[in-house]
């Protein structure tokens, strides 16, 4: 610039004022516009007082209540409303209203203890039956009771891999119980694991089972006179048992057992479809969509 005629440096100079003004404003607009799209989605937004009634803060606030949330006057109003219609949905709006079935403050262990956000933080009262527990699925029923599955054994792919359960109430969670487990005196087909991490676990006895997998629990009734046990209502009636059995995912069979006392007794496991070897058809993990005609549509997966 030192070299530059007192004319031309005085150029540049208005030059570089203009640029930081373009700058500043374009700044300035791109404010006023992130402004303007924050403000126009909080006025599509309901506001409290019309959610009020028809389900929509129930709904956000059904599965986990936190403490500081104990004064919220909706979560008043929501437990008077609940209590006054002995427990179930009033709503009317068909769109929000969903099955209210308890409030939790915070996630729960089925085995006892105290859940928090780390592992050296949180604590478990008594022994779990099986050393591994995965790819749990529940099923709402009657009288705010909550039914629950998953497959546990000593680890995911062992042949001791079963079918359990457990129940909870007003009064907490029941014992966990091995619901199923089927025996076809298979060949061992599976993996060595003692000395492949992460397990470096001992094998369980080769006795000619299988490991089980990816349990949903249906309810039998689901679309035709009674709930889905999830987002449509309570299940009422019978409940539904589906699971895969086999060694490898691409041999999986699918199977499905059934109980009249909500998961107390369960009925002999048979296929969903004989001889299907190729990954078995049926739900895998989660639950059916009742259609409009009353047909189920199962998720799977190809893995």
């Amino acid at each position: 610039r030192r070299l530059l005629p007192k004319a031309q440096r005085a150029h540049s100079k208005s030059w570089f004022a203009v640029a930081i003004a373009f700058v500043v404003l374009l700044l300035y607009w791109r404010l006023n516009a992130a402004k303007e799209v924050t403000e126009k989605a909080r006025g599509m937004a309901p506001s409290k007082e019309s959610m009020r009634g028809t389900g929509a803060i129930s709904h956000h606030k059904r599965v986990r209540v936190d403490e500081e949330d104990e004064s919220d006057e909706d979560i008043k109003q929501f437990k008077a409303e609940q209590a006054a219609s002995g427990g179930e949905e009033t709503s009317t709006a068909n769109a929000l209203a969903v099955p209210v079935v308890q409030i939790v403050k915070h996630p729960e262990f089925v085995y006892g203890g105290n859940w928090a956000r780390t592992k050296s933080a949180a604590t478990l009262t008594a022994e779990t039956q099986t050393e591994a527990c995965h790819a749990t699925t529940i099923l709402h029923l009657p009288d705010g009771q909550v039914l629950m599955a998953w497959f546990g054994g000593t680890y995911e792919g062992a042949e001791d891999v079963g079918i359990w359960m457990a129940k909870r109430d007003k009064n907490g969670w029941d014992a966990p119980y091995l619901a199923t487990k089927i025996f076809r005196n298979a060949p061992y087909h599976g993996k060595n694991l003692k000395h492949n991490g992460p397990y470096l676990k001992d094998e369980p006895p080769r006795q000619g089972r299988e490991p089980h997998w990816n349990p949903v629990l249906w309810c039998k009734g689901a679309g035709n006179g009674d709930g889905d046990g999830a987002g449509n209502g309570v299940c009422k009636g019978d409940v539904t048992l589906y699971f895969k059995v086999g060694w490898k995912i691409q041999e999986w069979e699918s199977y499905v057992a059934h109980s009249a006392d909500h998961g107390a007794t369960w009925s002999t496991p048979y296929p969903v479809v004989e001889g299907d070897k190729q990954g078995g058809r049926g739900p895998v993990k989660n639950k059916m969509i009742v259609l409009q005609d009353n047909t189920w549509l199962a998720p799977a997966s190809l893995e």
